[in-house]
């Protein structure tokens, strides 16, 4: 296993507000100095969400730029709201993309999806509905 590098310098290469390019310059003793490029982007939560009520998973159907297509997703969504917590923004989504009030949450895990180029970390969750709608 690698050990950790030291970051000297950090530039910023472009941004549009929601994510950014940065080049990251490294040192490490008896190692050429070098830099690499990385994403950075604000952290995400995602959920499988079950429907207790119909015994059912509820996916969404969502058009994504990366692919040129649409792709059948669990809910997911940016950490976007300022002091917002993974659960409360998880809940939020649920709203937002299938319609449904969240009942409980159980918290899996933190993944890094592409630790590679990207800061981002996804908070990933089991989430149930009652199949009660938002409005209802």
């Amino acid at each position: 296993m690698s050990e950790q590098k030291d970051i000297v310098k950090r530039e910023n290469v472009w941004s549009n507000g929601f994510i950014s390019l940065e080049k990251v310059f490294f040192e490490k003793d008896g190692i050429e100095p070098h830099s690499h490029v990385r994403v950075v982007k604000r952290n995400a939560v995602a959920g499988l969400l079950y429907n207790t009520a119909t015994e059912k998973y509820i996916f969404v159907k969502q058009y994504r730029t990366g692919t040129n297509s649409v792709l059948t997703e669990i809910i997911a969504g940016t950490m976007d709201v300022e002091g917002e917590s993974a659960v409360d923004c998880l809940a939020r989504e649920i709203e937002e993309e299938a319609g449904y009030k969240m009942t409980c949450a159980e918290f899996i895990c933190v993944s890094h999806p592409t630790p590679g180029v990207c800061n981002e970390k996804i908070h990933v969750f089991f989430a149930e509905t009652d199949g009660v709608k938002v409005g209802s």
